[in-house]
């Protein structure tokens, strides 16, 4: 009778490499190991003398054994990775969505993981996001134009399309509508320089007139201020003469007395 294979005897000497003697002697070819003695020591380096050594004494022992694999054997390849289950459905809209009144807002809500088509809606009766918006349940989108200022906050929920039971994930959510902005401070600085300068009147002295002869019209006018302008005259002009207060501020009239005298025309 022959010697045994050189897998019998590891699979006698090593009780865990007997499967492989049994599943690999008929496509993998022994390339060797490291034999040594009970004591640790290395006995044996060429192929030959391993399995010499291995034949001869039953109490030397074979460590890191090398087997060779042959290049066409697919046999222990692994086979293609099983599709990956849905991963856990969140929404990663953060928070709050800013917008202001009278402008048109538009933000659209996400979601991370899950499988589409996704159906979006609000816990509670109340659909509405906010004073004059609305949400589409199908797109996520939130959309309008805001007709007040206001801080909403709400419990948004998504659902995905998994099967045979669909993951569902809910988050509050703030939306913050903010009030339309006042007259820019330009503006505001413009209409504050135009009260700030006092009207001028012109022409600042008036002609001397005569009893009993017309007085040439006279028109006042002013720069300054913010038109139109409204007159006004203390004390009274002379008896005869009449000052037009509203519009053209006009002089006009015949003098009926002789006076001297300043009026005040603001």
């Amino acid at each position: 009778m022959g010697q045994p294979s050189v897998f019998a005897v590891l699979g006698y000497l090593l009780p865990r490499a007997r499967s492989y003697s049994t599943r690999l002697s008929n496509r993998a070819r022994y390339t060797g190991c490291d034999v040594i003695s009970e004591y640790g020591n290395h006995v044996a380096t060429t192929l030959e003398s391993q399995q010499k050594s291995l034949l001869d004494n039953p109490f030397l022992f074979c460590r890191n054994i090398r087997l060779q694999r042959p290049a066409n054997d697919v046999s222990e390849a692994p086979g293609p990775a099983p599709a990956p289950g849905p991963t856990v459905l969140t929404i990663t809209t953060g928070s709050p969505i800013n917008g202001t009144v009278n402008v048109p807002f538009n933000a659209t809500l996400a979601a991370a993981a899950g499988i589409p088509p996704f159906v979006w809606s609000i816990v509670g009766t109340n659909q509405s996001p906010g004073p004059g918006l609305t949400l589409n349940s199908t797109t996520g989108v939130i959309s309008g134009t805001p007709t007040s200022a206001s801080i909403t906050t709400q419990t948004y929920i998504v659902v995905d399309s998994t099967k045979p039971t669909a993951q569902i994930a809910q988050k509050a959510l703030t939306i913050s509508i903010a009030a339309a902005p006042q007259a820019s401070i330009s503006a505001a600085a413009s209409i504050t320089n135009a009260l700030s300068a006092l009207p001028t009147i012109t022409p600042f002295a008036l002609p001397n007139g005569t009893v009993n002869v017309a007085y040439p019209n006279i028109q006042l006018d002013a720069t300054g201020g913010i038109p139109p302008y409204t007159w006004s005259v203390a004390p009274a002009l002379p008896n005869g003469l009449f000052f037009n207060l509203i519009g053209l501020g006009i002089i006009s009239g015949t003098p009926l007395h002789a006076s001297n005298g300043r009026q005040l025309i603001p």
